[in-house]
C-alpha cells in the first residue's frame, strides 16, 4: 500500500512542478535553461545519493559491462530528456492544464510498449477500463477544445 502513497504523492508534486513550470515559461525563461537548472541540481544530488547507498559503483559497472542495458540507458534518457523538452515547449504554447491532460494518456504507451517490445502484459480489467476512461478523456478534450 505504500507504493499507492508514493505514486499520489509523485502526482501531487508532480502536479505543483507542471504549474510552477507554466508561470516560470511564461515569465521568459527558456524550457532549455529551466532544464539546466534541474540538472545542475539533479546531477550531484542523485550522484551523492547513488554513491551514499553503493549503487553508484555498481550500476556504472552493469552498463560499461552490459552494452544491452548502456544502449537502453541512453535510450531512456534521451526519451526522458526529449519528453520534458516537448512537455515545456507545449505548456509555453497552450497551459499546463490543457498539456498534462493530454500528456497523461502516456499509461497507454507504457501498456503498448511494455507488451510489443518487453512482452510483459500487467493489464487488468481494471486497469483497461482506467486506460479507456483516459483515453476518453482525451478525445473529449480534444473534441471540445
Amino acid at each position: 500500500m505504500l507504493w499507492l502513497w508514493a505514486a499520489l504523492l509523485a502526482a501531487a508534486l508532480w502536479g505543483f512542478s507542471y504549474a510552477a513550470v507554466e508561470n516560470v515559461l511564461k515569465s521568459g525563461v527558456s524550457s532549455f535553461t529551466l532544464m539546466a537548472f534541474y540538472t545542475w541540481l539533479a546531477l550531484p544530488v542523485f550522484t551523492l545519493l547513488a554513491w551514499q547507498d553503493n549503487s553508484l559503483k555498481q550500476g556504472i559497472t552493469v552498463v560499461k559491462n552490459n552494452p544491452k542495458i548502456a544502449i537502453w540507458v541512453s535510450i531512456l534518457v534521451a526519451c526522458y530528456f526529449f519528453g520534458n523538452a516537448l512537455i515545456y515547449w507545449a505548456i509555453k504554447q497552450k497551459d499546463a492544464t490543457s498539456v498534462t491532460f493530454i500528456e497523461i494518456s502516456y499509461p497507454v504507451f507504457v501498456a503498448l510498449f511494455s507488451y510489443f517490445i518487453f512482452n510483459q502484459n500487467h493489464l487488468t480489467p481494471g486497469t483497461l477500463l482506467g486506460g479507456g476512461l483516459i483515453f476518453a478523456g482525451v478525445c473529449v478534450m480534444y473534441l471540445y477544445r
